[in-house]
């Protein structure tokens, strides 16, 4: 089945007018991310039969209600391989869906085709054009439903062998464009030829249509990966904390991070902002004086946000990333969000966890305060989860939220 998509309304909302009621929500907002709105556009529905070749078609997976996936009609099969967790069963179904719905064959059996009319600003031509190539398509991920930092991201890919292109973020509101501009700052500021990181390039950043694009180099097909040791990890730690402008000692009180955490904490709207912000008057009355080391951070340094290497450390998602922290928090998160998240360990066991398995990290350099960085952590986790569970996706981190509070009253002396 295909649908038709009115992108008529022309006007500067990321969501369009949509005559056929099958095509709401989600597939909307999707859809006008990739074939902006101009004023020129009809709409009407159609069952089976082609679409005009001059009108874009796309593939929506699962479906048009929830759709995890949009890609251009007619890739090769390889363009969406690789779209999954491997070690997930229910992920590996769903690649395989996906790799039939790409294919010239399953196009026709799995997934909705949804074709624009009219001449619409299209995403695909445009990058492209950006990128200076022909025959690009792209894959979409929506991202995860409900949240305001919901990020699409998009795959460009050539349309004859697959091969991946270029990587785009998209910025579509307040927070998301925040996001992909911090992020393009972060990658123009690694220029040490002798660190054995590898971010992704910048091949473009700007605003197209009222949205701001992040557009990268794929990064090189990685060699098998190899464990990341302890010194490794913390060679590795010194190099995020020294990019930009390196590495400085600054009271607790002095540094930028309290007046950076202090203003995000006065945007939660809960009770808990109250508790936030007496947490942090009490950490600075027992600690505020202590000298910190005080750099950059990646700011969602994870392993799945990496590929450890044997002579090289690939390493992705650097919208959080930013300055003036204490050096040392990528080294708790790492750890942390492993037992929190992958393993699914208790509030209290992970941060017990965390504690015994990054420490011996700190120690290979001088931060000024392993106990007291820990604790800067958790205060930033708890900031960032206090405006997570605002979102309706963010709902289950409040017990997770209320432990950690409970976690900072004990450490810090009242």
């Amino acid at each position: 089945m295909s649908e038709l998509l009115d992108l008529s309304d022309g006007g500067p909302s990321n969501r369009t007018s949509i005559a056929d009621p099958a095509i709401d929500g989600d597939l909307a907002w999707l859809m006008s991310l990739v074939a902006r709105p101009t004023g020129g556009s009809g709409a009407s529905r159609v069952r089976g039969g082609k679409a005009p070749d001059h009108e874009p078609t796309y593939v929506v997976l699962p479906s048009t209600s929830a759709p995890r996936l949009l890609f251009s009609e007619g890739l090769p099969t390889s363009a969406v391989r690789g779209h999954a967790d491997p070690t997930n069963t229910r992920a590996i179904l769903r690649r395989r869906a996906m790799q039939a719905a790409a294919s010239q064959v399953g196009r026709r059996v799995l997934g909705t085709r949804v074709h624009v009319t009219g001449r619409p600003a299209r995403l695909d031509e445009h990058l492209a054009e950006v990128i200076g190539v022909d025959g690009a398509g792209i894959l979409v991920r929506p991202g995860e439903p409900g949240r305001a930092n919901r990020k699409p991201i998009v795959q460009v890919v050539d349309r004859r062998t697959g091969a991946t292109l270029a990587w785009v973020k998209v910025g579509w509101n307040d927070l998301t464009t925040r996001l992909v501009r911090a992020e393009g700052l972060a990658l123009n500021g690694f220029d040490d030829p002798h660190g054995q990181m590898i971010t992704p390039t910048i091949v473009d950043a700007g605003r197209w249509h009222g949205l701001d694009l992040l557009v990268t180099d794929p990064l090189p097909e990685p060699g098998p990966a190899v464990p990341l040791t302890e010194i490794r990890h913390a060679a590795l730690l010194l190099e995020v904390a020294r990019r930009g402008l390196g590495t400085t000692r600054m009271t607790l009180r002095d540094g930028p991070w309290r007046t950076s955490w202090t203003s995000r904490v006065a945007e939660i709207a809960s009770p808990r902002r109250g508790q936030l912000l007496s947490l942090l008057v009490g950490l600075l009355d027992e600690r505020g004086q202590d000298q910190l080391l005080i750099g950059s951070w990646h700011g969602d340094w994870t392993p799945w946000n990496m590929h450890v290497g044997a002579n090289e450390v690939q390493v992705w998602d650097w919208e959080r990333s930013c300055g003036g922290v204490p050096v040392g928090l990528d080294a708790f998160h790492h750890t942390f969000q492993q037992e929190l998240l992958t393993d699914g360990k208790p509030v209290t066991e992970a941060i017990a966890a965390t504690r015994a398995a990054t420490l011996p990290i700190l120690a290979m350099f001088e931060t000024g305060g392993d106990d007291l960085v820990e604790i800067v952590y958790f205060m930033e986790l708890a900031a960032r989860w206090g405006a997570d569970v605002a979102e309706p996706s963010g709902a289950w981190l409040a017990p997770h939220l209320d432990a950690l509070i409970a976690h900072l009253h004990r450490e810090i002396a009242p």
